[in-house]
């Protein structure tokens, strides 16, 4: 008797365990908004997107050199700044990510630097650490992809340098590591940078269609994926995010989604090429809101897609 109500026991405790982790494997659409020209709610070739706390949207409108924001629906809320060199000017933004004070900072790329505003647009602070050829620490050359680390770090991908650049949120300059220490074949680099919530920093290595996982200090720890159009495979990947379960979700010119879990583990796949809903035309930029929808930049359909967890 004792020994049937303790195989119950184990039974009970492995449906619980395995229905507590539980991995979401489907995603289906819910919203769409944008479509090409300069007005609002139109985008020219969007890159990068984050969500803030209260589930406000923001894109970096690179062809329109500005950022705008949205609530979670896609209603425009505001937009900046504007074309140019100048102090709160910005030329091809690219990268986004928020802290938790909701600061915005963005790579204004051709004007090689860093940007910090508050949520309204408001300009902080900006450093411009112009460089090529990786010939003095901290300088950037055409930067692309940004995150914040919950330890309060900003990580840059700067695919000209071959480097990974390390600031504070003052934006000043921390450390570096140079991409090309870990494969011979680096030719470009990274685009896509995400820290999880463990502090590994993971980079879409676009050359060696991979995912190079590194620890705050830069040393390597590991890679998955390779070049192909199978699930767990790679062609030129670009945007990437991380969930609060440490879940990654990456873009690739295979025009869909992919989703792994932090050892790099194949989960789920979503997208096929077009115009339609779920469909992606080099889909870049990722971002997650509180509840775990996705939101996906759809770069040359000019729009943003949201998608939610199935329940």
């Amino acid at each position: 008797m004792f020994r049937v109500i303790g195989i119950l026991i184990i039974i009970c405790f492995f449906f619980y365990l395995y229905g507590a982790t539980k991995e979401v494997d489907v995603y289906v659409f819910v919203t769409t908004w944008g479509s090409e020209g300069n007005g609002k709610r139109e985008f020219k070739y969007p890159e990068g997107i984050a969500v803030d706390s209260s589930f406000y949207v923001y894109i970096t409108d690179t062809g329109n050199h500005r950022v705008q924001k949205f609530d979670s629906t896609g209603k425009f809320v505001t937009a900046w700044p504007v074309y140019g060199a100048k102090k709160g000017e910005a030329s091809s933004p690219s990268g986004i990510t928020l802290d938790e004070e909701g600061n915005i900072y963005i790579v204004d790329r051709w004007n090689h630097r860093i940007e910090k505003y508050d949520r309204k647009g408001n300009l902080i602070t900006k450093e411009k650490l112009e460089g090529f050829g990786n010939t003095q620490a901290y300088t950037l050359y055409g930067p692309v992809g940004l995150a914040l680390s919950e330890g309060g770090f900003i990580y840059i991908a700067d695919p000209f340098n071959h480097i990974i650049q390390e600031f504070d949120t003052s934006c000043k300059f921390v450390s570096q590591w140079d991409l090309r220490a870990h494969e011979e074949t680096v030719l470009f680099g990274a685009l896509g940078i995400s820290v999880d919530g463990k502090g590994y920093i993971y980079v879409t290595d676009i050359s060696n269609h991979c995912i190079r996982k590194f620890d705050w200090e830069g040393n390597f720890i590991e890679k998955f994926g390779k070049k192909g159009e199978g699930n767990g495979q790679f062609y030129y990947p670009t945007g990437i995010s991380i969930d609060k379960k440490g879940y990654i979700y990456i873009s690739d010119f295979n025009q869909r989604i992919q989703k792994f879990n932090s050892r790099g583990k194949f989960i789920t796949t979503w997208g096929i090429k077009g115009s339609g809903n779920g469909e992606f035309e080099y889909p870049e930029g990722i971002a997650l809101d509180p509840n775990e929808n996705v939101y996906v930049v759809d770069r040359w359909n000019h729009r943003v897609q949201k998608f939610s967890p199935e329940k």
